[in-house]
């Protein structure tokens, strides 16, 4: 369990207290019902749980937990435990959720053109949609359109957080079935589309880049632009 949570073996004290301080506030009821002797009379158990890095984030730990003694009252009175790390599978999972639930929300949009909603309209269900699979507070669906100057605009069918077109935002005009249309696109939030690659940034890379959000806008933790 040391190695797991970044201490060094001898700083280690393998008591039960000491596990359980490191475990996440959510997933402590059933280790408590386990040791008070409410989970039943089998003497094995599979738990799944987090606990607290030295560094402060939490990793997912697997425990196969052995009773080898028990009290008048039935309680535990000795554990065995192994620990296995379960981060990289538990992230596994949830990408597979999450693309379950992208494919089933493009079903739904695809529906959504079928019985003739209009653009923006299924666009804002799928934004919405992608917003709440991918956990993120800021997003827009754009479409890169020429505009007079022959200069690329970004036509604005859903956007959420963005200020764009919420606000008369500097730069921005109305595209007749896209909603607003920004010209100004040399920031982070146009940059994928101008260089028409792939755009991905965690908070770590953003601090070594120039490129920054549109005017008004805090840098987000996290970016992810896919033209």
């Amino acid at each position: 369990m040391a190695e797991i949570v970044g201490d060094r073996p001898q700083e280690w004290r393998r008591t039960i207290d000491t596990w359980l301080d490191r475990v996440h506030p959510y997933d402590l009821a059933p280790l408590r019902a386990l040791l008070r002797g409410e989970s039943g009379p089998d003497n094995v158990h599979v738990l799944s749980y987090r606990v607290r890095h030295r560094d402060g984030h939490h990793v997912w730990v697997q425990s196969h937990v052995q009773v080898a003694g028990r009290d008048e009252r039935g309680r535990p009175t000795r554990l065995v435990c192994t620990f296995q790390d379960i981060t990289e599978h538990r992230r596994d999972e949830a990408r597979r959720d999450g693309q379950r639930q992208l494919l089933d929300v493009l079903n739904r949009v695809q529906g959504d053109f079928l019985l003739g909603q209009s653009l923006a309209e299924a666009c804002t269900r799928l934004l919405d949609a992608l917003l709440a699979v991918t956990g993120s507070r800021i997003g827009f669906i754009g479409i890169v359109r020429p505009g007079a100057d022959g200069r690329p605009r970004l036509a604005l069918p859903a956007r959420r957080g963005t200020g764009w077109g919420d606000d008369a935002a500097a730069g921005a005009d109305d595209d007749a079935d896209g909603g607003p249309c920004v010209a100004e696109l040399d920031h982070l939030f146009g940059r994928a589309l101008l260089d028409d690659r792939d755009l991905v940034l965690n908070l770590g890379m953003q601090r070594l880049t120039t490129l920054r959000p549109p005017p008004g806008q805090p840098l987000p933790d996290s970016f992810m632009g896919l033209p």
